[in-house]
């Protein structure tokens, strides 16, 4: 955790710059934030033994169908901040396949905004999902999530996600988010002060 807050602090300013020149420039760019290391949702929930398996995927697929004048950028699970993270076997990986220049890693930086603003994310199953399906942004879930469903995220290949990702039916996805608050979930916060009232809103 010391060290995690070490790189927090070092990294910090220039992935608010990185965010800042991504979200004010016309350059398209794909999202895709990545789960903690070990993770069950990797490890149970998906056909990926670890993270670097799952960036191989995302990385070839994108080099070889990927919109040239796009880019795409990683985020690293808070979580994974103190550990030895992704940092250079992307950036390996990138150079091999010919995409240094498109290709880009942040640890800090707004995830549900650079999810909005993207073209489409790319995730194993993460609660990003839910917020980029929120914010209106195109899906696509290569583990098994509960949102991976047609109507809700891209149900081909990650191949074809690239340039053929829609965002879902507002309609289908505010009916979905309801049933998941309306049957799963409680208004309760671990973050907010003692009887401070939440904004808790049901849909029907």
């Amino acid at each position: 955790w010391v060290w995690s807050g070490i790189k927090k602090y070092w990294y910090q300013p220039g992935d608010k710059r990185m965010q800042a020149h991504l979200l004010a420039s016309s350059t398209p760019y794909f999202f895709v934030p990545l789960q903690h290391d070990g993770d069950a949702q990797i490890t149970h929930h998906s056909t990926y033994n670890e993270n670097t398996d799952f960036i191989f995927q995302v990385l070839r697929s994108f080099a070889d169908h990927g919109p040239a004048d796009s880019k795409l950028v990683f985020k690293q699970h808070p979580h994974s901040r103190g550990g030895p993270g992704h940092r250079q076997f992307i950036a390996s990986l990138a150079q091999e396949l010919g995409v240094v220049t498109r290709v880009l890693l942040m640890l800090e930086g707004d995830t549900p905004v650079l999810a909005q603003h993207s073209q489409g994310v790319v995730v194993i199953n993460s609660t990003v999902g839910i917020q980029a399906l929120q914010r209106g942004a195109p899906l696509i879930a290569m583990g098994e999530a509960l949102y991976r469903q047609p109507g809700l995220t891209h149900m081909d290949h990650l191949d074809q996600f690239w340039h053929h990702a829609r965002p879902a039916d507002p309609n289908v996805v505010r009916r979905f988010l309801a049933q998941i608050k309306n049957l799963t979930q409680v208004p309760v916060s671990l973050y907010d002060w003692r009887h401070e009232p939440l904004n808790w809103r049901v849909h029907r």
